[in-house]
């Protein structure tokens, strides 16, 4: 029996748990049934329990026998006030592979922290801890509680000297007891302003991502101070990886420029990091040209079976086999050359052919038969990858080093860091490469990595991510939110990610202050940091930026001092519920709770040349947004108060229009089933149809099964890209089934989609009509997709310029429901410029008029009920607009506003109407220090 904290464990005569007891409730934590063996060995095929043990208590080890007692392992064991040690410290017998300690099972479940290997209730915890990077540790589910776990392979870091610890302790202290395992077995242990970096105030810190450089560090600290940030990142500052040569534009004097840099920033109480992504190496380096280092890592490797020419185009091996996984580069060594293949022959003699020779600026040469050749393994980003045993990685590690201790760079990235892992490397090799780092940095270093490892736990301060969605609203309830529930459970400090501050562009909105509010107030309910990330020039761009940046900072001071209530944080962090929060005083502010409507996209229909008949038009209709139709109906939960909205005037649209772009597909016989479907994904058949005088196809599935949301689709690519940015509004006819399925349109660029949906329920011949693929975004996460559209990319930015495949299909097919729709005549519609002219809204007898005229792309803004203010793209004030009739004033409960606007000769624009109702105010005050 051992004491693990309160955590008792005694062992069997076979070295397997027979009780895990909390001491403290006098719990047993072990499964009735449970085995549970200390040390399993895995040598050859086999995986081998122990079946004896021996302990010596006063040498602090046991000894275990496998097998018939010739294979024997040594494991040294140390009590601690706080945890138990257990260290493999010799083999005898065999040479195993790897080793598994555990699995230990626990019936504890409510809370499992599988990162940090944590698991625990209201009153326990129960942990294990790798004390190496060679030993990987975990926890996981069980349907009855829990499994904590740790493995090492001979492969990665060895076997001989893996080293864990088991403890338990009450559940509020499970943070604490780590904090003084680390210390007490020489696991990392950052401080951050002398605080551990779990629980220190700076790792709360939100960052501003700039690129900066000595042309520009004043004005980016300038705008740091506006905002309130003690730390600026470079997103981007290299100009290779590998041997991370800094940009001479931003850098012309390398390291020393960034050194002054820092030390101006220093100056002004403000720190600097960079974004870099770890083992990556760029074609541009000096490992790849002139001359590749041999050390370049390989996915496998062969030799030529001929002699060949310099400028030989097709390349004799041996064997195929290690050129079959081909990357983004494909890209063989051979010497001092590199050579990219198109592919490789499917028969004798074995050629990689459609060779280019000399790749990356080395130089093509003969080489001999026999001739080493290898296949570099490499990345998306189109970039290699450093060897690990040749020490080729450790160098890359140094130069971080000397660069962050030489220029006082205080913030870090290992973004890509499961890249390293990719190439016959485990998790041993990420955390080789941030231990290194970390070991050897002179300063603090507050760091983050693209994903969260085991030990790894210890060394970085909180996870971040680069995915910049168009609006930070869409994907903060679900993505964001998801990953802070993750970061809880695993005793890490809570981060949002990145979110974007910028103008206007082709594939996106402006920033809109409802949106930077919004992840504000989510970022103080779950006490989590975030990164802003814009550019001097963007912030100028951008009419309400200062409004945008007093707003972080208010924010973020508020909850970097503590001073939103329990109660106030529950609120902030609820799906849905949007605040605001103004200074009021030194420490003090006031919290206003707003309700906003749903979006209301509507077109009157007039000035058209087809369809004529406005109730022809329609867009989809659903819980966040409503088909057109000139009537608002407008929810005020809060006291009475004036009309506040924003009117966002869109392209004014004409199905007739002779510069309309018609989408023409295939045949049906011609269509092929999409590559990548889902398995179990529906079957949809296809044939001719005609509806509303266009050709298209009648589609047809049926789920016979008991659960909706089946996928059905067909995908098929497009003859010739097509340049859609003058044409981002999509038309087409529909025959519904009224059988309340999701028909569903999905343009795709460069991987990236818009999807355009129309919920089937109706019976007939409708047409319908989306200004842009971005009024569907904030209903991504209604449809279960199977992954044929993931959050990455469908919520970020699209490239209208390049649409290379269209798809159609249908999700949530009813349980038992044959699904019968036809779909015909898909057009991308080309943008007009009609202005909205003399906009007015209704309400009872009273309405206010704007006697003016809103171009596409402009904003109509009233914040008190009368006058409002006409903004441009950038949300800069153009001008006043006064109001005629009114006031507007909306009571409590729904209110049914009639919205109507004229067009300037053409047919009218489309618009957005939103509309915002303010609560009652209360105090945010913060605490006493």
């Amino acid at each position: 029996s051992l004491d693990a904290g309160s955590l008792e464990m005694t062992f069997g005569p076979k070295a397997e748990l027979v009780s895990l007891r909390d001491s403290a409730t006098g719990r047993e934590c072990l499964p009735e049934g449970a085995s549970c063996p200390l040390l399993t060995l895995k040598v050859g095929d086999k995986s081998l329990r122990p079946v004896s043990l021996r302990a010596d208590m006063e040498q602090r080890r046991v000894e275990l026998g496998y097998g018939d007692g010739t294979i024997k392992a040594v494991v040294n064991v140390v009590v601690k006030a706080t945890h138990v040690t257990f260290e493999l410290a010799l083999i005898a017998g065999a040479e195993p592979s790897g080793i598994d300690w555990g699995p230990f099972v626990t019936t504890i479940g409510e809370t499992v922290g599988t990162v940090v290997g944590v698991v625990r209730d209201d009153a326990v915890a129960i942990g294990i801890q790798s004390l190496n990077i060679q030993t990987i540790g975990q926890a996981g589910r069980r349907a009855d509680g829990s499994v904590l776990h740790a493995y090492a392979s001979e492969h990665d870091g060895g076997v001989l000297g893996s080293k864990i610890a088991l403890f338990g302790c009450p559940a509020e202290k499970a943070l604490a007891t780590i904090g003084a395992i680390e210390l007490a077995e020489g696991l990392p242990h950052p401080m951050l302003d002398g605080v551990w970096g779990k629980i220190s105030p700076t790792a709360r810190l939100s960052y501003l991502i700039v690129p900066f450089g000595e042309g520009n560090i004043d004005a980016v600290l300038d705008l740091a101070v506006r905002g309130g940030f003690k730390y600026v990142y470079h997103p981007g500052p290299f100009r290779t990886w590998g041997h991370f040569e800094l940009n001479p534009g931003q850098f012309p004097d390398g390291d020393e420029s960034l050194a002054r840099c820092a030390e101006k920033a220093s100056e002004r109480g403000i720190r600097l990091g960079l974004h870099t992504l770890t083992g990556f190496i760029t074609t541009n380096d000096p490992y790849v040209t002139p001359v590749p280092d041999s050390r370049l890592a390989r996915w496998g490797s062969s030799t030529l079976s001929e002699a060949i020419s310099a400028s030989a185009p097709t390349i004799p091996v041996a064997d195929p086999q290690p050129f079959g996984r081909r990357g983004t580069l494909s890209a063989a060594i051979i010497g001092e050359e590199i050579i990219q293949y198109a592919s490789v022959s499917d028969r004798e003699p074995w050629r990689l052919t459609g060779c280019k020779r000399g790749a990356f600026g080395t130089r093509a040469a003969e080489h001999v038969a026999g001739a080493d050749i290898g296949n570099l393994a490499d990345h998306g980003y189109r970039t290699l990858y450093p060897s690990i045993d040749s020490g080729m990685m450790d160098e890359m590690t140094q130069r971080i080093v000397e660069l962050f201790n030489r220029t006082g760079l205080r913030q870090m990235s290992f973004d890509g860091l499961e890249g390293l892992s990719t190439y016959g490397y485990g998790q041993y090799s990420r955390n080789r490469f941030v231990s290194q780092c970390f070991e050897n940095w002179d300063n603090e270093v507050i760091s983050d990595a693209s994903n969260l490892l085991h030990y790894l736990w210890h060394i970085h301060t909180r996870m971040n991510w680069g995915e910049l969605t168009q609006s930070a609203k869409v994907d903060v309830d679900h993505y964001r939110a998801k990953n802070c529930a993750f970061f809880e459970e695993n005793l890490f400090p809570k981060a949002l990610g990145w979110w974007r501050l910028g103008g206007a562009h082709a594939d996106w909105e402006a920033t809109r202050l409802e949106d930077v509010q919004y992840l504000l107030a989510k970022a103080a309910g779950f006490e989590a940091c975030h990164g802003l990330q814009t550019s001097p020039g963007a912030v100028q761009a951008l009419g309400h930026a200062d409004a945008c940046l007093a707003m972080v900072k208010a924010w973020d001071e508020a909850r970097y001092l503590g001073a939103f209530t329990p109660e106030q944080r529950e609120k902030l962090r609820e799906a849905g519920r949007d605040f605001r929060l103004e200074p009021a005083g030194d420490k003090r502010w006031k919290l206003t709770e707003l309700e906003y409507s749903p979006f209301f996209w509507s077109c009157p229909g007039i000035g058209r040349s087809a369809p004529a008949d406005p109730n022809h038009v329609l867009s989809f209709a659903g819980s966040g947004e409503h088909h057109p139709g000139n009537v608002c109906t407008v929810r005020n939960p809060f006291d009475a108060q004036p009309l506040r909205f924003e009117l966002w005037v869109l392209p004014s649209l004409d199905p007739g229009n002779e510069a309309n772009l018609r989408i023409d597909l295939p045949d049906p016989e011609g269509l092929k089933r999409a590559s990548g479907l889902p398995g179990g994904a529906l079957s949809l058949a296809a044939e001719s149809e005609t509806i509303g005088g266009a050709d298209g196809y009648r589609l047809r599935t049926n789920n016979a099964s008991d659960q909706p949301s089946e996928l059905s689709a067909l995908s098929v690519p497009l003859a010739k890209p097509l340049d859609l940015r003058q044409h981002r509004g999509l038309g087409y006819w529909v025959r519904g089934d009224g059988g309340g399925q999701l028909l569903f349109v999905q343009l795709t660029s460069r991987g990236a989609n818009r999807q355009y949906y129309t919920p089937i329920d109706f019976v007939g011949e409708r047409y319908f009509e989306y200004p842009s693929g971005e009024m569907c975004l904030s209903r991504f996460y209604d449809y279960a997709w199977h992954g044929l559209a993931p959050w990455h990319t469908t919520l970020k930015g699209f490239d209208y310029g390049h649409v290379d495949r269209i798809t159609v299909g249908f999700i949530g097919v009813p349980p038992g429901h044959e699904a019968d729709c036809a779909i015909a005549g898909i057009t991308a519609l080309r943008e007009l410029g009609a202005s909205a002219q003399n906009l007015r809204l209704r309400l009872g007898e009273k309405e206010l008029v704007f006697a003016d005229s809103v171009p596409p792309g402009h904003y109509l803004i009233a914040d008190s009920g009368g006058d409002a203010e006409l903004q441009d793209a950038n949300h800069n004030v153009l001008r006043s607009v006064p109001a005629s009739g009114g006031p507007i004033i909306l009571q409590p409960g729904d209110n049914r506003i009639e919205l109507s606007w004229d067009g300037d000769g053409g047919p009218a624009p489309w618009v957005r109407l939103e509309v915002e109702c303010r609560g009652p105010e209360e105090d945010v005050v913060a605490p006493a220090e």
